[in-house]
C-alpha cells in the first residue's frame, strides 16, 4: 500500500517518469528518495570519519524526516507508514543490537530511515544490507589476513560461548545499509541515468 501512496505523490508532485507494470519508478533526485539517500549518505561519512552516527545526526534526520512527509508527502497519511516501517526497523534492529552485533547509532539510523521508506523498501533494504555487510566484513578479514581469528569466533559463537571481544570482526553497518539501499532501488527499475 505504501508503494501507491508514494507513487500518488509523485504524480502529484508532477515528477512522473516511467511506468513500469502501472507502478511509477521514481528516480534518485525524486523527493521520496531524497531525504533517505540523504540520510544515509550523511551517514556514511560520519560513520567513515568518526565510526559513530552522533545523536545530533539522528534529531535533524527526524526532523527532517516529519518536514518531508508534511512538505513533500501527504502529511499524517504517509507518517502514519512511515511510523510503521520505523517500528518494524525498531524490530529489526533490536535483537542485534541486544547481541551486540550492531551499535545504538545504527539502531537509531534504521528507525529514522524506515519512517521515510515504504515496509517493502525497508525489509528489502534490511535483507540486502544483511548480505553487503557480510561481503564488506569478509573482505576486511582478507585484507587484514584475520581468517583464523573469524573462524574461531564463528565456532565460539555457534557452540553458544561468548567470542574473544578482542578478535570481533566490525564494519561500518552505514556502508552497508547505503548499499543495501542501493541494491534495493536499482533491483526496482531504479536508474543513475
Amino acid at each position: 500500500m505504501g508503494t501507491n501512496l508514494y507513487a500518488i505523490v509523485i504524480i502529484r508532485l508532477g515528477n512522473r517518469t516511467t511506468l513500469k507494470d502501472g507502478v511509477v519508478i521514481a528516480r534518485l533526485f525524486e523527493t521520496i528518495y531524497i531525504v533517505p539517500t540523504l540520510i544515509l549518505l550523511v551517514s556514511v561519512v560520519s560513520d567513515l570519519y568518526r565510526r559513530k552516527v552522533y545523536n545530533k545526526l539522528i534529531i535533524i534526520f527526524l526532523l527532517a524526516s516529519i518536514a518531508n512527509h508534511f512538505l513533500f508527502l501527504q502529511g499524517f497519511e504517509s507518517l502514519k507508514y512511515g511510523l510503521l516501517s520505523a517500528l518494524l526497523a525498531f524490530c529489526f534492529m533490536v535483537p542485534l543490537f541486544i547481541t551486540k552485533m550492531l551499535g545504538g547509532g545504527d539502531l537509531k539510523l534504521l528507525v529514522v530511515f524506515g519512517l521515510n521508506i515504504t515496509l517493502s523498501a525497508l525489509i528489502s533494504t534490511f535483507v540486502y544490507s544483511l548480505f553487503w555487510g557480510l561481503i564488506l566484513g569478509l573482505v576486511m578479514i582478507i585484507v587484514k589476513r584475520q581468517s583464523k581469528d573469524f573462524i574461531k569466533n564463528t565456532l565460539n559463537i555457534l557452540s553458544f560461548k561468548k567470542p574473544e571481544a578482542e578478535n570481533l570482526h566490525s564494519i561500518p553497518y552505514t556502508v552497508a545499509l547505503l548499499l543495501g539501499w542501493l541494491t534495493n532501488l536499482s533491483l526496482q527499475g531504479f536508474s543513475f541515468i
